[in-house]
């Protein structure tokens, strides 16, 4: 979708401030599935094997291998990811730990999932299968084309609550996410952007997680500091939306999704160590 079947549609979903509208969307990067990938190459893509420079070991937890999730070249990206933080020149690596499965919703999740930042591509090759890598660690390789579309955050997230929007409004915003989403919410990939929720507000679990707080059940959200944690909340960032591909053979949960995120600062200072992973399915 671009900017301006973003307008056309709010338009249609009965926004007269398009302007207001136009400040909540940002663009994000829709990385299409091609195929069969190439792990000879180090372009973007779900499964295979990534690129590693040879200072870098495979991501481990507890010494075992983690599943790698995607490559994303950054080189070969639309200016939109740039211009929200993301480096301009090499690699972005995520990794996950399938034996465990665990969904961010615990800060001792922490170690269950890997972001690495390669800068310099020239220095990496391609990597072999690690021996102790459990076959359904091992995703079959597709490669990814970018695509630039536009998102707006979830309806259930703290931006939109914090709008006070009436009734009338929020049956139009709801409409109008519908309509930017499309047939192929929770199917895509993305790079950036707004993601397509499943559940809850994960900008909000996230920074709750981060402080330290377990968000398996309600009762973090009785917490005092929930103003503070409201207010940080947007701060973070999606990195990568990765929905169950069957291309590749990869299932989250029940039909989900893995969310990678990142705060806008870490982001900028190319701190990856401090990456947060939700997952989230129907």
């Amino acid at each position: 979708m671009t900017f301006d079947e973003f307008i056309l549609n709010a338009r249609v979903a009965g926004f007269e401030d398009i302007e207001a509208v136009r400040k909540l969307a940002r663009e994000a990067v829709l990385l299409q599935p091609q195929g069969s990938g190439s792990n000879g190459s180090f372009g973007s893509r779900v499964g295979g094997l990534p690129w590693l420079p040879p200072s870098l070991p495979w991501p481990q937890r507890d010494g075992r291998s983690m599943a790698f999730i995607a490559q994303v070249d950054l080189g070969s990206q639309p200016r939109t990811a740039a211009a929200q933080g993301f480096p301009r020149e090499g690699l972005l690596l995520f990794f996950y730990d399938i034996e465990r499965s665990q969904w961010g919703y615990d800060p001792k999740h922490a170690g269950g999932f890997a972001v690495i930042h390669v800068p310099n591509p020239g220095t990496a090759k391609v990597v072999e299968r690690p021996r102790d890598l459990a076959d359904e660690a091992y995703f079959g390789a597709c490669g990814l084309a970018s695509e630039l579309t536009v998102t707006i955050p979830p309806p259930e997230s703290v931006v939109v609550e914090d709008l006070n929007l009436s009734n009338e409004q929020r049956d139009a915003y709801f409409d109008l996410h519908s309509r930017v989403s499309g047939d192929d919410w929770a199917k895509r990939a993305l790079l950036a952007g707004y993601p397509d929720q499943i559940q809850g507000d994960m900008t909000l679990e996230c920074e709750m997680v981060s402080s330290g707080l377990y968000c398996g059940n309600a009762s973090a959200y009785s917490d005092p500091r929930m103003p503070s944690f409201r207010k940080h909340a947007p701060e973070w960032r999606l990195l990568l939306q990765v929905p169950s591909f069957s291309q590749a053979g990869m299932m989250w949960g029940d039909d989900g999704c893995l969310y990678y995120w990142i705060r806008e600062d870490d982001l900028k200072a190319r701190r990856f160590e401090r990456s947060w992973m939700i997952l989230q399915c129907f």
